[in-house]
């Protein structure tokens, strides 16, 4: 099992058909919940993914911001499948979310201002 959310990056996502979704470029975390270990917030509540798709090489890449919590299962090192279908996820999560920009990356020591 995944217990830091940072060993995550670079997975390939996956919608439940099987159709890839885009790569973890990132794992942001809201400061209430702290770092990012599953034991501190295990339904991954506070928890936003960065999904990476299209482009190559990140040009042109277009970006998904997916709460942890639809992640469905995680194959560690290998991908990761969310609950959701890739039309619906362009849909929900095309748009970065107002409240991030109080978030941190996970890995990152502290919080912003701490």
């Amino acid at each position: 099992m995944v217990t830091n959310l940072s060993d995550i990056k670079g997975t390939h996502v996956f919608d439940p058909d099987g159709e890839k979704v885009g790569t973890v470029a990132d794992v942001f975390a809201a400061p209430a919940f702290g770092h990012s270990s599953f034991d501190s917030d295990p339904a991954g509540n506070g928890r936003i993914l960065k999904v990476e798709r299209g482009g190559i090489m990140g040009i042109d890449a277009t970006d998904l911001y997916i709460p942890v919590k639809d992640v469905q299962s995680v194959v560690p090192g290998q991908y990761l499948t969310i609950n959701c279908s890739k039309n619906i996820c362009d849909n929900l999560y095309a748009e970065k979310p107002d409240f991030m920009s109080v978030m941190y990356r996970a890995d990152d020591d502290f919080p912003p201002g701490t």
